[in-house]
């Protein structure tokens, strides 16, 4: 007689059921995410499931820009039928993230074909146009409501730098740039295999040789990363991402460049370089290149043009550099010889011997005041561009004359 062996029979694995909103919860709040996307869109699922489990975030619509192979993924891992976006509406519920609010812009290149990647300089300059735009999109669907601009780009580290310099210009004080975060954090190279801890799947997950871990032990959070946001230094409307970067830079210059203060109040006159955020220091040249400086600043000040050494046409007398010299003098100059080279024509001057040494004398003042500038910018590591005095070429009715400016901040108190 065969004795009967009894095999136990397989445990079944008792299904997850689908989390609902706790009881005096508050209501999520909707929101809009924007993100260029790498080759691995499981970070999508992970970061929507954390936004609405961990911060009361649920996303309405998301826009996405990829290259051509991450359409490829986020056809097959996200958006097919029981991929991660059906994973995802069976443990929340279908108002979040719908399926028909996914939106997908492939930038083409210069030859009309779909991107496959940013090694290229041109391609790169298309890619990010692109996200950009989709970007300011993203804000103008939100509406009041706020974007989340997420750090999904995965290993390709490019579209984390242009995420966050976007986020820069464009984020309004609502809006988060967000990263997702993984612990153990290599369950985030689990492409297609892993895309939140509730999910029905909970087969054991490989992390290396030996360790192994269920999507259910995976913890997914999402994190805001504090970012400065200079979109209101930036006054005019920036179309391009090579723009945007440029316009940004300069506003950043702009706001962090000292401005050059000339105190004319007193018997002698002081200059001091006063910094957005340290204590001012004190203008350390020489006279004449003192008096040259402030004559360019109270020329701007005025709303004058200062003249290099062609006649004055509104008046010598009204000029800064004469009504300084006049009031200070330096190097054995007196008010009248500075008042005649400046009303008198330049043929006359050239023939003129006191005239041509009084000539000879501002072009040296002039190649001074531009060293000292530029040994003051090296001192206190400062663009030289900004400081030193720019000379431009102008047409002045039948004649030409030759101005400078002074291109940085400046302000002149007047007695």
């Amino acid at each position: 007689m065969e004795e009967s062996v009894s095999f136990p029979r397989p445990m079944k694995r008792k299904p997850i059921p689908p989390r609902g909103p706790k009881k005096g919860a508050r209501p999520p709040t909707d929101v809009v995410l924007f993100a260029p996307i790498g080759s691995n869109p499981a970070h999508l699922v992970s970061l929507v499931w954390a936004l609405h489990e961990r911060r009361g975030l649920r996303v309405r619509a998301a826009r996405l820009v990829a290259f051509a192979a991450g359409q490829r993924y986020l056809d097959e891992e996200l958006l097919a039928p029981r991929a991660g976006l059906a994973l995802l509406h069976g443990e929340l519920d279908r108002t979040v993230l719908p399926r028909r609010q996914v939106r997908v812009r492939v930038p083409v290149g210069a030859e009309g074909a779909p991107l496959e990647d940013d090694a290229d300089e041109r391609d790169a300059e298309a890619f990010y146009d692109a996200a950009l735009a989709e970007a300011r999109a993203a804000i103008v669907e939100a509406g009041d409501k706020p974007v989340v601009f997420a750090l999904i780009g995965g290993s390709r580290r490019t579209l984390t730098v242009a995420t966050t310099l976007i986020a820069q210009y464009l984020a309004r004080p609502q809006d988060h740039l967000v990263d997702v975060r993984y612990a153990p954090k290599h369950a985030a190279d689990l492409a297609g295999r892993f895309f939140f801890p509730t999910q029905p799947d909970q087969t054991p997950l490989r992390l290396g040789r030996s360790q192994q871990v269920r999507p259910a032990e995976v913890v997914v959070d999402a994190v805001d990363v504090p970012i400065p946001r200079i979109g209101g230094l930036l006054a005019d409307h920036v179309g391009s991402y090579r723009g945007m970067l440029e316009r940004g830079q300069a506003a950043i210059d702009a706001a962090s460049m000292p401005t050059l203060v000339f105190d004319l109040r007193a018997e002698w006159p002081i200059g001091t370089i006063v910094w957005p955020n340290r204590k001012p220091d004190e203008l350390r040249v020489s006279l004449p290149v003192l008096l040259s400086l402030a004559a360019l600043a109270l020329a701007h000040q005025r709303g004058q043009t200062c003249l290099r050494a062609a006649r004055a046409t509104d008046g010598p007398e009204d000029h800064p550099f004469v009504e300084l010299v006049g009031r200070f003098g330096f190097f054995g100059m007196s008010k009248h010889r500075v008042i005649a080279a400046f009303s008198s024509p330049r043929s006359s001057r050239a023939s003129s011997t006191a005239a041509g040494e009084l000539d000879r004398s501002l072009n040296k003042l002039r190649s001074d005041m531009c060293k000292a500038v530029r040994r003051l910018c090296a001192k206190h590591a400062l663009p030289a561009s900004a400081f030193v005095p720019v000379t431009e070429r102008r047409r002045a009715g039948a004649e030409i004359v030759w101005t400078q400016r002074l291109p940085c901040r400046s302000e002149v108190l007047l007695p």
